[in-house]
């Protein structure tokens, strides 16, 4: 049976778009682990499904979508596991009793601080696209981090978002002089 030139091309169409969606999906797992690391360790188990589902849905489109948007992806992801596991480990093992708003705060927006220099140098030696970049991979750490701070309340996930946001912005507004 001979297929119809325009069926053929619809055919392997789909199946190249549906192999796109399954790699994003597979690479987007690490976002459900931290959920359910999250969930277990955090009171506010509907906040970390909320916070992880978005995590999962924006890997899984930028590693579908390609490009740009997949570097952005596996970075924010590499970077976003530390802004995790950081404050967790400090505070859920190290400072257990000494667990007060001062030092929530120094530690979270130390975390995102280090985030953020983190993505902006790594967005420094992008030739093009760096603002995309640093925005998606910002956010795809943001919300990594987020997980990690729910630990602490809505003070830890300010505080965290606020010092990757006070760190990037230098990357995204500089842009280097032609040669």
């Amino acid at each position: 049976m001979t297929t119809a030139p325009d069926d053929f091309v619809r055919r392997v169409r789909r199946a190249y778009e549906w192999g796109r969606f399954k790699r994003g999906v597979l690479h987007g797992a690490p976002a459900l682990l931290l959920t359910a690391i999250s969930a277990a360790l955090c009171q506010r188990a509907g906040w970390s499904a909320t916070i992880g589902a978005t995590l999962f849905v924006l890997v899984t489109g930028l590693i579908r979508y390609g490009r740009i948007g997949a570097r952005a992806a596996y970075a924010g992801l590499k970077v976003g596991a530390l802004a995790f596991a950081i404050p967790i480990v400090i505070f859920h093992w190290y400072f257990r009793d000494l667990c007060d708003l001062q030092t929530v705060l120094m530690v979270d927006t130390a975390t995102g601080l280090g985030a953020g220099l983190l993505l902006g140098l790594k967005s420094a030696r992008l030739e093009a696209r760096r603002t995309a970049f640093l925005l998606c991979a910002s956010a795809v750490a943001t919300l990594c981090g987020t997980l990690g701070c729910l630990f602490f309340g809505p003070i830890g996930v300010a505080s965290m978002a606020a010092g990757v946001l006070l760190s990037t912005a230098p990357f995204a507004v500089y842009r280097r002089a032609p040669a």
